[in-house]
């Protein structure tokens, strides 16, 4: 039975009742089994719970050992994939090119938000910061992102204005890594990206809060709701705060998996004159 917390208008089409994240946090002590189908949101996805089916469990189940733990982080099998073809006597000059044909075999094999990437930035006293965007547009100037200027990414650019990004896909045997000194859109580029965003994306970039501790989670709604009214009403000409960077990139790797561990590694740098140089990395 679910607690009392728990959003009862909430449903699904032609099926019972919808959880959300909230009730999830607020409403579940221990473990629950489900007397019926239910389906439940995973971040952009659903997933249906079958009957019988244990969906959380609070209580923490433990680790019998640090050995216990490292031989079943050793038994996760890895690059158990069949590499694709990478012929690098064949690259071309510009590595845009490559990265776009790469993009689509991954596209092809279906692999999900294959634009995504993991960005590294540094704070003012050296220590890292990661996080995972998506890559908004590729061109001769930079691989570009977006966020607020206020957020702790933005201000990270702005005391070290370099960063790092890392592509993976998995499914294919892939990643691309990028790195260089980052630079800022001018205005007109970045609100025209502020308002490409959909309605919900760009209602939550106007909290202007990102990352800053919330007291709870009748306040994040309030603000939310809060910044949807100030997104209708907004007036599209105006600057938001939202911010395009674009790393300018020195040198780009191409990494390309073997089971046998006899990875292809190809490494494109800049030269001074803006020509790319290309060398093949050991593995």
């Amino acid at each position: 039975m679910l607690g009392a917390g728990t959003n009862p208008g909430r449903r699904w089409p032609n099926a019972g009742l919808l959880i959300s994240p909230r009730d999830l946090v607020s409403d579940w002590p221990g473990s629950l089994r489900l007397a019926a189908p239910l389906p439940i949101p995973l971040f952009a996805h659903w997933a249906r719970i079958e009957p019988g089916d244990k969906v959380l469990r609070w209580q923490d189940r433990g680790v019998s050992s640090h050995a216990a733990l490292r031989g079943k982080l050793r038994a996760i099998p890895v690059l158990a994939t069949q590499p694709l073809p990478f012929p690098v006597e064949a690259a071309p000059d510009d590595p845009s090119i490559l990265f776009v044909s790469w993009l689509d075999d991954a596209i092809d094999a279906g692999i999900a938000e294959p634009h995504a990437m993991t960005l590294s930035t540094c704070g003012p006293d050296g220590s890292p910061y990661a996080r995972t965007l998506i890559l908004k547009d590729l061109d001769a100037e930079g691989w570009w992102f977006g966020g607020q200027t206020g957020s702790p990414k933005g201000r990270q650019l702005a005391s070290v204005p370099a960063a790092a990004s890392t592509f993976y896909w998995p499914t294919v045997g892939r990643q691309v890594r990028v790195r260089g000194p980052v630079r800022q859109a001018d205005p007109e580029r970045s609100l025209a990206d502020f308002w490409d965003r959909s309605a919900g994306s760009r209602a939550v970039a106007l909290t202007s809060r990102q990352s800053t501790p919330a007291p709870s989670l009748a306040q994040i709604d309030a603000g939310v709701r809060e910044s949807q009214r100030i997104a209708a009403e907004a007036d599209p000409t105006r600057p938001t705060g939202w911010t395009l960077w674009g790393v300018a990139a020195t040198d780009i790797e191409f990494w390309q998996a073997d089971p046998g561990r006899q990875h292809m590694r190809l490494r494109y740098t800049r030269a001074a004159g803006g020509d790319w140089l290309r060398d093949l990395l050991w593995p």
